[in-house]
Formats: structure tokens, sequence, C-alpha cells
């Protein structure tokens, strides 16, 4: 869902410039102009972006569009409302950069599924905001409807700015398609690597990866979908042959630890199951218990201060958890994802 989320997200910037774009016509309309005859007016009057400190380029952009204003004020008709309308565009623009902020967020949730609804929800509260923008442009023109001899100096513009445009229509259609296609999907494609990277945070990858007993990626579709937290979740055996560790997934809820670590091979496994244990059984153990699994590994459970610890290893996977008294949830995990 998170992918359907990013799109969505994505695709709610071109909607909302085209949403608010009337605010901009209504300006021009105020100076008599359409949006061709005033791309070729400020044509070589703006500076072009420079590159430098991002303090330079800020004022470089401020520079721009005070040019930019600075003329439509001179030939409007009404300078307070030019002023008035060009800053309620500026405005209006705003959900188009909250848009691609919902987009990274969504990218984030690749490893917190349950937790896309927010992201649906944003981005439909966002779609409102444009359908809104155009209702409102709707209701404006008609209660601000243009003078008889400024709608034919308009539409005389709109003609000769069509047959200007006729002979490279085709022309410009295909390069106008390919340059949005790429912006697009440039921003697409950043989304989407952002969501792969944040899927498994903290995956290690390796030349030498070899076929996974156990779906690495089930154990955080278990862990999400039983209410626990896995984002941003230290995992208390991480430096234990970290050279060799390629996966993690680790999640807490209430009172229960949830850890399952993949290494490069069984050998390392078996070392970190040992070292576990030493690590969990320094202090006196009430209780405890070692047995062998059915398809290869050893399970090794302790108790002691009412805390219950369990570690398992199986070809080159291994758990380690712990509880408070009980291990109900813990054996149940075990069995969704194939362990037991």
């Amino acid at each position: 869902m998170h992918i359907f989320n990013i799109i969505f997200s994505v695709l709610l910037l071109p909607i909302n410039l085209i949403c608010s774009f009337w605010l901009f016509d209504e300006v021009l309309k105020l100076s008599k102009m359409t949006f061709r005859g005033f791309l070729n007016q400020m044509s070589g009057k703006v500076p072009s972006a420079t590159g430098g400190s991002t303090r330079m380029r800020s004022r470089s952009r401020r520079r721009r569009m005070g040019i930019i204003l600075k003329y439509l004020l001179s030939t409007s008709s009404d300078p307070d409302l030019t002023l008035s309308l060009f800053y309620r565009y500026c405005w209006s623009t705003i959900p188009g950069f909250f848009a691609l902020g919902l987009a990274g967020y969504s990218a984030y949730l690749s490893q917190s599924p349950n937790k896309n609804v927010y992201a649906l929800l944003g981005n439909i509260a966002l779609l409102a905001v444009n359908i809104a923008l155009v209702l409102a442009g709707i209701m404006y023109r008609q209660k601000h409807p243009l003078d008889k001899d400024t709608a034919e100096l308009l539409e005389k513009q709109r003609q000769e700015d069509r047959k200007a445009g006729q002979k490279h229509r085709t022309k410009n259609i295909i390069v106008y398609t390919l340059v949005i296609g790429f912006f697009l999907g440039f921003i697409l494609f950043f989304y989407f690597f952002a969501s792969n990277a944040t899927s498994s945070p903290q995956t290690i990858t390796s030349s030498n990866q070899v076929e996974e007993v156990i779906d690495n990626t089930r154990v955080y579709e278990v862990l999400e979908n039983r209410g626990f937290e896995t984002a941003n979740i230290a995992t208390t055996y991480w430096s234990y042959d970290q050279e060799k560790l390629m996966y993690v997934a680790p999640g807490i809820k209430e009172d229960i630890r949830f850890e399952f670590y993949e290494y490069s091979n069984d050998e390392t496994i078996e070392d970190v199951y040992y070292q576990i244990i030493e690590d969990i059984t320094s202090n006196s153990a009430e209780e405890s218990h070692e047995q062998d699994l059915s398809g290869g590994g050893k399970l090794f459970t302790v108790n002691q201060d009412n805390v219950l610890s369990v570690v398992l290893y199986q070809g080159e996977t291994l758990v380690y958890a712990c509880s408070l008294d009980t291990s109900h949830e813990i054996e149940e995990i075990l069995d969704e994802i194939g362990y037991i």
C-alpha cells in the first residue's frame, strides 16, 4: 500500500499546480495578457538560476520573484488586487510541497504497513484541498467576470498564441511530455529507492548471500500485524560478529522483545548462540533448558527474576526473545514465521 501512497502523493504535485493556476491566470488577466504573452514579455528580463550557496540561491530566487511581481504590478489595472491574488497563488501551491513530504513519509512507512492509512488519509485531505481550490476558482470567476473589452482582447491574444504555436505544436507536446515525465519519474525513483532503503533499515548486504531458510521480510510482517513497534528499535546483540550479520528484524510490544538475526553462515550462528547464552546466564538462573530442534539447531530457555529468555537458531538464522513470565506469544510468532 505504501507504493500506492507514494504514487498518489507525487501525482498530487502537478495536480496542485493545475488546480491553483487559476489564481495566477487572474493576475495575468488584470494585466490583460495570456500566459504565453507573459512568458514572451519576461524573456530575458528574469535572471536564470545560479549555483553557489543556499543563501545565494535564495537571494537569486527572491530577486526573480521581485522582478516578476514588479512587472505585473506595473501593468495591472488593479495593483492591490494583483498583489493579493499573487500572494494567494503562492500560498495555494504549498499543498504540493506537503504532498512531496507525504511521499517521503510513505516511503518511510514501508517498514510499518499498519500505519499506511495515515499517509492515505493525508493524501485524501490534500486532494480535497485541491478540489476546494478548483471550486474557489469557479466561484471567483462567477463573481468577477471580465469586462467585454478585456475578454475580447484576451481572446484575440489566445488566437494569436494558438496560431504561433501551431507550427511546433506536435514537437512542443512531445518535449513537454518528456520533460514532465522525466521529472515525475525521477521523483518516483527517488522515493522508491528510499522505500527500499528503509524497508530493512538494519540490513547488511553481502556478495556471498546464501539462500534464506526463513523469509526475513515475513518476520517484520508478523511483528507489525501483532502490534509490535519495529521502527528504529535497537537490537541487543547487534555487535556479535557484526561483520557477518546480514539482516536484523527487531520488535517490542509492552514487556516482550523479539529479535531475528540472519548471518552469512551457520558456523557463525552457533558461536553467537552460545555467546548470547553466556550473556543471559551470567547471573544465577532459576530454571534453564536446552534441546535440539527437529530441523537442526538448538533451543535454549532460561527463567531468572521472572524474565523468560529464549534463544534458538536454525540454518543461518537466530532468534533472541524475552518476556515477563510467559512465552506464549513468542511461541506463536516462531510458529507463524515457520521457525518451529
